[in-house]
């Protein structure tokens, strides 16, 4: 992995929260029946919130899957159990009329 003073940041795109991607709710605008834009990031945290709750929050299995987890706690990280909150913003209507809405994430604890 390289070092950080030897990537470019200058050709990384930024990084911009559904609500506020104009490429996005530019597709979103001209796409039949979609309602929500949301990022992998958002939607993926609030999914493992749903997982969490179904489970009663059991411990995940690494047996066999690698030596090197044989000696690691098992259970989910601080991080990922820590409460998420999302934002369910009114951006716009598509071409059918319909309401557009953003769905953003709050990187806070």
């Amino acid at each position: 992995m390289p070092a950080y003073s030897q990537i470019n940041e200058e050709v990384i795109a930024p990084y911009f929260p559904p609500a506020s991607d104009t490429n996005l709710f530019r597709l979103a605008k001209k796409t039949k029946d979609i309602k929500y834009l949301t990022s992998t990031s958002t939607i993926t945290s609030v999914l493992s919130h749903v997982y969490y709750a179904m489970s009663n929050y059991k411990s995940p299995h690494f047996n066999e899957l690698t030596q090197a987890f044989d000696r690691e706690p098992m259970k989910f990280m601080v991080s990922q159990r820590k409460p998420n909150t999302v934002f369910l913003r009114a951006i716009g209507k598509g071409e059918d009329g319909n309401k557009l809405y953003g769905v953003d994430s709050d990187a806070g604890f």
